[in-house]
């Protein structure tokens, strides 16, 4: 009797101790549009691990300074103080299993002590599925000339 008593009272124990940790909120949508708008929500958070866990090892990113890897682009995030952003002229296209979406990002906020305030660029992700969920696979960054 005593046994049982200890082995419930440490089952107890040991399922109080196992708190899994917060869920990302990439887990809660369906759509890619949302997925788009939750990475930029980690930018802003600085929360590098889920940012890392949502792009592909082999990601890269094409922009004015030419072709850049995963961890260049989570080395600029970083330096990034995103107070906000707005995503407009949301266009999604799927492409085989693949999303592929389309929009106009402006931010704020600074990179490297540098407003990021002024001229939006156009964005356009393809996002994959892959078991563990989606990830960015490429990003394209145009600046919008005027």
């Amino acid at each position: 009797m005593r046994r049982a008593f200890l082995c419930a009272i440490l089952a107890l124990f040991t399922t109080a101790c196992i708190h899994p940790g917060p869920k990302s909120p990439f887990a809660t949508v369906t759509s890619i549009d949302a997925h788009e708008r939750i990475f930029w929500e980690r930018v802003r958070a600085a929360d590098q691990n889920d940012l890392r866990a949502h792009m592909a090892e082999s990601f890269v990113q094409s922009g004015p300074e030419g072709a850049r890897d995963r961890d260049s682009v989570l080395a600029e995030y970083a330096q990034m103080k995103l107070t906000a952003f707005d995503m407009s002229d949301v266009q999604t296209r799927p492409n085989g299993a693949d999303m592929v979406i389309t929009y106009t990002l402006a931010l704020q906020g600074t990179l490297n002590g540098q407003s990021l305030s002024g001229r939006p660029v156009r964005v356009m992700t393809v996002w994959q599925t892959v078991k563990r969920g989606w990830v960015q696979v490429a990003q394209s960054i145009t600046p919008i000339s005027r």
